[in-house]
């Protein structure tokens, strides 16, 4: 028996030796705290909630779809062994759906539900509190209250919602709403967000309202958020809305559901600094009043977006507010848009450091010109991109010139289409068009774009510092790219700078139920790798769930190499790195995961070498790398060749070249071991991240990595023509 099976063995004994502490309900309770607590969510803020939420009913029509919604089987896919991505509703929506109908927990999730898809989460759970505070501040001496909540734990309880369900598509319940209301932008409408006091107000007054249908009626002045006022109070809970508001100049009302109204909203730009929520008796005596003060701070939004479609709304957003004919633009700025991303992607350079002045020193970074176009193609939500487009758009990247991209200016032939309207402004659309070339840039890394359709994205948060650097770009010079600028383009679109993440370590980023992660998470050997993957869950790992994976503590030791044989000697595909793989380590820091895997390198008499890494590190080395080309002969690993002039094979990781040894090629033996393939990729990474002896990067030299689709020959020919005067490195 192993020392934990034994030591597992005395801890059962032992336990049953202690007196029971709690009845079988309270144990019931215990598991369902650490469940909740473990999601995110607390037991306590859950009935602090329910309380406040819970005065209200669901209508029966909201009640039945959200639960045959939410209820559906939940989804597992794993990450590694111990982490999956967890899809589905959770102990919070679970405990909610089994109670019975017209308990307070549903009502309180449903409708946190909505708010926290509309509203951020930190300022919906700042309202939230100060609903408790203020209620308890009313109170009548002697009463016993709840106790204050910290904002923290509302946000994360709110957070937990919001994942669990997921699945309800609240924005087709919005957008049905702005589109009945006849209003303009209405993927922009539907973002508005409901002023604090006013929210505040509406968590008692809405109860009033539906529980005394024929005694009050609750009056909303305001100039914004109709769509979620009219979801929350119609379609959530079931009550008559009237909207009274403004379209092109005309005086509107707009009724949902049936007559008389119980709630009636006053939508005019008037109310712009003083929203009010009015609880009225049926006589139309006023019976209490919020209004909000001078000042106060509105409640940020969730611009929650699916991400097919995403630059041709960008776009459209743009050209609405330049007005006119300009609006008719947006064939031609989709192209713009994949013409300036052509332009920047022709001159990309791997980036080490992030430092552009250093880019023209760095090897050359291809992005497939058909990931960029099949990226065009998706965020446009265009049926494809016909040849005639794509010449087009070549065209217009030859055609743009300037200083920096922000300067473009249009080639005589351009001007000639895109000026035919006198209301363009050339700067507003190019800036527009520089946005959504970032996107393209990023979509065009996604490995399964085509199950990112319902991808959720903050359509506000579009600036990222990739786009800052392109900015300031001079139009033909080296522009240096970075491993980690996708996730990082991507990650701020989902989650925004809110928890200052720092995407040089993270291989994770987990924000409104989806995660983008680096292809090198489920990558098992080297591969393709400058890529990310989009996919639906949350990281949970035995009912724990976390929102980012970071790099766990990491050391490479032994990066000096050992020369084995030089020209004329035979080459074999072999792997002389006796290399494998440890137990991989996960840790918690706040809501992340660490991990950290361990490579075991057997070094005979010498013992075992421990070299330990994350995800971005093995990101980064294989950011470095490029991958041989295919070639048209039959690989087989038996295959043996010469070595060349200039060729050696070595072992290890590093490339401490001995000063006798002269070489343009070094081969390192690790074919057919996965793990020593990734142990020397993260060698060479980390030794070119080491300082010499004049206190000076050793800097970035090329490192191949031989693909099965290229044979031996061809492998060490491509090695031998790299244009770079330092060594290189092939990985076999």
């Amino acid at each position: 028996m192993s020392a934990f099976s034994t030591q597992f063995a005395l801890s059962l004994e032992l336990t049953s030796l202690v007196p029971a502490l709690v009845n079988q309900a309270q144990t019931g309770l215990t598991w369902l705290a650490r469940e909740l607590r473990n999601s995110g969510s607390d037991i306590v803020v859950e009935e602090d909630l329910a309380h406040l939420f819970g005065r209200c009913y669901i209508a029966p029509n909201m009640s039945r779809t959200f639960r045959t919604v939410v209820g559906q089987d939940s989804n597992v896919s794993t990450l590694i062994d111990s982490i999956v991505l967890f899809n589905g509703s959770g102990p919070t929506v679970k405990r909610a759906l089994t109670e019975p109908p017209g308990n307070p927990y549903f009502a309180m999730v449903v409708q946190c539900s909505l708010l926290s898809a509309t509203h951020d989460a930190s300022d919906l759970a700042g309202a939230l509190a100060r609903a408790i505070e203020r209620e308890q501040d009313v109170a009548p001496e002697g009463h016993q209250t709840r106790g204050l909540l910290s904002i923290e734990s509302i946000r994360t309880m709110l957070v937990a919602i919001d994942e669990q369900t997921a699945q309800f598509d609240w924005r087709n319940v919005l957008l049905a709403i702005s589109c009945k209301l006849e209003f303009h932008l209405p993927n922009d409408i539907i973002h508005e967000t409901i002023p604090s006091t006013v929210l505040e107000g509406l968590i008692i007054m809405l109860a009033s309202v539906q529980r005394f249908p024929e005694e009050r009626i609750l009056l909303i002045e305001t100039d914004k958020a109709a769509c979620v006022l009219v979801a929350w109070a119609h379609h959530v809970l079931g009550m008559s809305v009237l909207v009274r508001h403004v379209v092109d100049g005309q005086k509107r009302t707009e009724i949902f559901g049936n007559e008389p109204e119980q709630v009636i909203i006053d939508l005019d730009a008037k109310w712009q600094q003083n929203s009010s929520a009015i609880l009225m008796s049926s006589d139309g005596s006023q019976l209490f009043k919020l209004r909000v003060e001078h000042g106060e701070e509105f409640i940020d939004s969730t611009c929650r977006a699916p991400a097919r479609g995403l630059g041709s709304r960008h776009l459209q957003r743009t050209l609405f507010h330049l007005g006119g004919d300009a609006r008719k633009l947006g064939k031609e700025g989709m192209l713009l848009s994949a013409a300036i991303a052509s332009k920047f992607c022709n001159h990309l350079r791997i980036g080490m450091v992030d430092d552009i002045s250093t880019a023209e020193s760095f090897m050359p970074y291809k992005v497939p010109k058909s990931n960029l176009y099949a990226a065009t193609q998706f965020l446009f939500d265009t049926e494809n991109i016909s040849a005639e487009d794509i010449d087009c758009i070549e065209t217009y990247a030859n055609l743009l010139h300037g200083t920096t991209v922000m300067e473009m200016e249009m080639d005589m032939e351009m001007d000639n289409k895109l000026n035919t309207t006198p209301e363009l402004d050339w700067k507003t659309l190019i800036d527009a068009c520089v946005h959504i070339s970032v996107f393209i840039y990023a979509f065009a890394h996604v490995t399964n774009l085509h199950q990112c359709d319902e991808f959720a994205i903050d359509e506000q948060r579009t600036w990222s510092r990739f786009t800052a650097n392109l900015s300031k770009w001079k139009i033909g010079s080296p522009l240096a790219v970075y491993a980690h600028d996708c996730i990082s383009i991507m990650g701020r679109m989902m989650a925004g700078d809110a928890f200052g993440i720092d995407f040089q370590k993270t291989g994770l980023v987990c924000s409104g139920g989806w995660s983008v992660f680096l292809s090198s998470m489920t990558v098992s050997d080297p591969s393709f790798v400058r890529a990310v993957s989009v996919v639906k869950g949350v990281p949970c790992r035995g009912g724990v769930y976390k929102h980012r994976i970071l790099d766990g503590p990491s050391s490479v030791h032994n990066l000096k190499i050992s020369v084995l044989d030089g020209p004329g000697s035979q080459l074999s595909p072999v792997c002389l790195d006796a290399v494998s793989l440890g137990k991989t380590y996960v840790g918690e820091r706040g809501d992340s995961f660490l991990v950290t895997f361990r490579y075991l390198k057997d070094e005979g008499d010498k013992g075992i070498t421990l070299s330990r890494t994350g995800f971005s590190n093995r990101s980064l080395s294989l950011w470095i790398t490029q991958t041989t080309a295919k070639c048209a002969h039959v690989y087989s690993e038996r295959d043996t060749i010469e070595l060349p002039p200039d060729c050696h094979t070595i072992s290890g990781s590093g490339i401490r070249q001995p000063s006798s040894i002269k070489g343009r090629v070094f081969i390192c033996l690790t074919s057919g071991n996965k793990h020593a393939r990734w142990a020397a990729l993260v060698g060479f990474t980390a030794f070119q991240e080491t300082i010499d002896n004049n206190g000076k990067r050793r800097g970035h030299y090329p490192v191949l990595l031989k693909t099965d689709d290229t044979c031996l020959q061809c492998a060490v020919d491509e090695a031998l023509s790299c244009p770079i005067s330092q060594p290189c490195v092939l990985v076999l």
